[in-house]
């Protein structure tokens, strides 16, 4: 199971590992463990991408804390200084010449979805999740 496993969200994250996570939220539910209806999610930079993703794919948590997220990965790109190491291992390609692929994992395309209240957390110091208009180093 290890590498395989692992392997699955390869240039494909976030994706199926948000089947994971909702795999084990349904499994503490039914055993009786949580209230269902007072659940919560949270996450910082990559649990903050997913945290993201998950309010736009559902709506069974009460509140939600995106920290330090990155919501749109086409504009990542474009203002992080490790685009390059993006590119190679994240995706197959830059988003100039297969744009579907950014989009398609960018939380920012399901924010129609989102009905949970949310607080997003970010930092202008935070050196790999920056804000995009804050690029001056400080």
């Amino acid at each position: 199971m290890g590498t395989e496993f692992a392997n699955l969200i390869d240039k494909n994250y976030p994706s199926e590992d948000y089947n994971d996570l909702m795999d084990m939220v349904d499994g503490v539910i039914e055993k009786g463990y949580v209230d269902e209806r007072n659940l919560f999610v949270t996450g910082g930079s990559g649990g903050g991408v997913l945290t993201a993703w998950i309010i736009g794919n559902t709506d069974c948590f009460r509140a939600a804390v995106v920290a330090k997220p990155l919501i749109n990965w086409i504009s990542m790109i474009g203002t992080s200084y490790i685009y390059t190491f993006m590119a190679k291992y994240w995706f197959t390609d830059f988003p100039w010449n297969d744009v579907d692929q950014y989009w398609k994992r960018s939380p920012l395309s399901l924010v129609g979805n989102v009905t949970t209240p949310t607080m997003v957390l970010t930092g202008e110091l935070d050196v790999r999740t920056r804000c995009a208009y804050s690029n001056e180093r400080k």
